[in-house]
Formats: C-alpha cells, structure tokens, sequence
C-alpha cells in the first residue's frame, strides 16, 4: 500500500482519515474505557471526535478531547453509558435510539457502538429528528386519510344508489377500442375495486369481501354484455356517460330498470352509479 506521505498529500495516515470523517454528516467519537481495580467500565474519556460529533457543542473538536462522556450530554446520557459499558465487557455492538434532553444536541439519534480494543470505543451516531418527525407526519396523513375513507365509505353505504368502482381487464380505451359484443363482453370482465352496501345488496355478496371478483360472473352473460358497452363509452369519450337498462318478462312487461352512469376514473377504473329506476318504468307502463 502506498504511504500517504509519498503520494504527495502531504498529510499522514491519521490525518487523511480524520479529514474523512469530518466529511461524514454522521457523528464519529472514540473514547477510552477507564476501569476500576476489578476491570469494571467505570467513565469513558473523549480521545477523538469528527466535527459532526463535536458541532451540537462546540466548533473545535479538539475543546471536546479528554471529556467524560456525561460533561457535553447530561442526564440523558445515561442510555448510553449503559450501551457503553455493555460494550466494552462483553465485545458485542450496540445499537440503540436515543432521545437527548438539557444538552446542545438535543433530540432524537440513532448510534451504534464497537469495541475497537480492551480500551477504545467507537461510537458513530445520527439525528434522525427531521426523520422521525417526517414519519409522524406521514403516519398522520395516513391515519387521517383513513378516517376519511372510513367515513366516504360510510356516506356511500347510506345511499339508496348502488356505487361500484371497476377495473376492466383489458384496462385501457386503446385496448377496448372497438364497440362489440366481443370487446363489450371483455370491459365487462372487470374486477371489482370497491362496491357501497346497495351494490353488494344487489349483487348478493359482502361488501367486505367484494374485492377482485369479477362484474361478468355476478350479473351474467346479458346484463354484462349492456353494461360493457356502457363501460367502453366511458372508457373512449373519458366523459360520463349513461343509459337506462330496462328487464322485460316474455310478455313484455317490466321486471327491473335501472339508470347507470358510468365515468372513467384514473389508473383504468371506471365508476358506475346505478339507481333503480323500476318504479318510473311501471307508472309509464299504466299510463301507455
């Protein structure tokens, strides 16, 4: 390996590896162990710092050097004493999170200590403050959105309209682009994404569990053949669409109407909000 001192730098070994580590944004200490008569961990002294680890406190790390671990934390350092000693009596690293309080480094780090030798320790540690709070503030947005699906999904449940979000297997205009029984039949063969309490009433199965069936196979071949012309039309035009499907008995007479709207949402689902219409139908029939 070729001396540092050689490659013209005209720094040594150590001090190109302290300019690294004053590079890092992660704080780098190592301290002595001072034991007691028994070989008991009993303080740990600062013999070397990078300046992420000395900044909370100070802007020469060198001000740092030969301090006891508890002088720049505190109390709160108490945490870290503990990983300290667990460390240098038995070898084994430690990682730990802890909260900093009363100091200039105040707040939240995650560090992690290694026995370098019976005498030295390194510790590396990272605020992670910014981090955290960045996650509460998600996990709030989450919990938040949740509530208000909840109560959207509450609203919807209480309508008199069946609502069913769909996604149509072929899942694009461009792949259904053609008006068919054959490309009408395919946009019908559509996973369910979502279905209100009317919906699932209507098609006989648990709102709950409605997820990934298929729209084809729960309202048959007829029914699915009409609405899949309404969902391609939805698909194509990207505008709300609608139509009145209306069931006749062989002699003509009704047995179910219903008015169905249909819009393209994003990600190739399709909305559809239908409205029994049935009674409208019958008074038309006794006026005729």
């Amino acid at each position: 390996m070729t001396d540092p001192d050689t490659a013209g730098t005209g720094l040594d070994a150590w001090d190109l590896l302290r300019s690294a580590l004053d590079a890092s944004p992660d704080g780098f200490d190592v301290h002595r162990v001072v034991r007691d008569a028994a070989g008991r961990p009993q303080s740990f002294l600062l013999e070397l710092t990078n300046a992420s680890g000395a900044a909370p406190f100070t802007s020469d790390p060198d001000h740092l050097i030969g301090a006891d671990v508890t002088e720049p934390l505190g109390p709160s350092s108490a945490q870290l004493i503990h990983a300290f000693r667990r460390c240098a009596q038995t070898g084994q690293r430690q990682r730990l999170r802890t909260t900093l309080s009363g100091s200039a480094a105040a707040g939240l780090t995650d560090s992690l200590v290694v026995r370098l030798d019976h005498d030295h320790l390194l510790s590396t540690w990272r605020d992670i403050t910014e981090h955290v709070v960045a996650e509460h503030v998600l996990e709030d947005t989450l919990r938040t959105r949740s509530e208000a699906l909840d109560d959207l999904r509450t609203v919807l449940d209480a309508l008199s309209d069946a609502v069913v979000v769909v996604r149509p297997d072929g899942g694009t205009a461009n792949d259904l682009a053609v008006i068919s029984h054959a490309t009408a039949a395919r946009a019908a063969r559509a996973r369910l994404v979502f279905v209100n309490q009317t919906a699932a009433d209507a098609l006989g199965i648990s709102a709950a569990l409605a997820s990934d069936r298929w729209l084809d196979e729960l309202i048959g071949p007829e029914a699915a053949l009409w609405l899949g012309e309404l969902i391609l039309r939805a698909l194509r035009t990207q505008d709300e669409t609608s139509a009145r499907g209306v069931l006749r008995d062989d002699a003509g007479r009704v047995l179910d109407a219903r008015d169905v709207a249909a819009r393209q949402l994003p990600g190739g689902r399709v909305l559809l909000v239908s409205r029994d219409v049935t009674r409208d139908e019958w008074a038309q029939e006794e006026t005729a």
